[in-house]
């Protein structure tokens, strides 16, 4: 979860997680939270075209099939928390820096007083 404060109408700044995200355009003028689900969230090796941020890997904890992996958004230093299938992560650890974390914006919570 993040606060949020609007900048325009298709923009919100995500206080917590110190970035600013695209929103479809007539979001909730009551939207004070946004969400999404670690799983939801994407790891790549190129930036996407919006909701897209550089990050660094922090920490990474397993499951027999998962991996939780504690991301920074750089230069901001704000940690997200993200999931992945164990067999994902094999294959994307080798990638060559710098990783993009991105958000999907249909997979955006909007959350409302």
């Amino acid at each position: 979860f993040s606060q949020v404060t609007a900048i325009d109408r298709n923009r919100i700044y995500a206080i917590d997680w110190g970035c600013q995200l695209q929103l479809p355009q007539g979001y909730p003028h009551a939207l004070t939270q946004i969400a999404i689900r670690a799983h939801h969230l994407e790891l790549t090796t190129k930036p996407g075209p919006i909701n897209s941020f550089p990050c660094e890997l922090v920490t990474l904890s397993f499951t027999q099939h998962r991996v939780t992996l504690h991301l920074t958004l750089t230069p901001h230093g704000r940690s997200l928390q993200m999931e992945m299938l164990k067999t994902q992560w094999e294959q994307f650890q080798h990638q060559p820096a710098p990783w993009y974390l991105s958000f999907n914006i249909s997979r955006l919570i909007l959350l409302t007083a």
